[in-house]
């Protein structure tokens, strides 16, 4: 392991735990709802992209972060810890999918940075925004394993739609 390497890690992890207090005091100390500080934290989160791939030099040590996060999201997830980034929804695992998303996606395409950082821009910028217009505009409701999302009428175009 390269000193960039451990370098790497080190602001891995101080970069997210930074980011998860901010919204921990935005949730508890300026009563910003969870659903704004949960879109806060896959946002600064996803845009480690960038970091990920300045700083390290290998993809296994670049995969420690967000394979760490698997675990530590599910704990908190069943435990509650970190409220400003877990949905009131039981059911949404969106915060352990997202670090199985990013390892997947720097163990697959180590050797194409720009592919990680598009691949990781999209699933960051993509999800969140998707969300704020399903919200804002969905009309439709469908239902995907035990999560329930919306459509816009745009996104139905030629759909079947009761």
């Amino acid at each position: 392991m390269s000193s960039t390497d451990i370098v790497g890690l080190a602001l891995s992890y101080v970069y997210v735990f930074s980011v998860i207090a901010l919204s921990e005091l935005l949730q508890r100390g300026l009563h910003v709802p969870v659903s704004s500080t949960r879109k806060f934290v896959h946002i600064a989160v996803g845009m480690w992209a960038f970091g990920t791939v300045l700083l390290f030099q290998t993809w296994y040590v670049a995969v420690i972060p967000p394979v760490s996060f698997v675990l530590i999201n599910y704990i908190s997830y069943r435990q509650d810890v970190f409220k400003a980034m877990e949905s009131a929804d039981k059911r949404n695992l969106g915060t352990v999918y997202f670090p199985i998303s990013f390892a997947l996606i720097i163990a697959l395409y180590w050797a194409k940075p720009a592919a990680i950082v598009a691949g990781l821009m999209t699933m960051t910028w993509g999800d969140a925004l998707a969300s704020l217009v399903g919200q804002k505009w969905g009309k439709h409701h469908f239902s995907t394993f035990r999560n329930t999302a919306f459509a816009t009428p745009y996104m139905c175009s030629g759909w079947p739609v009761n």
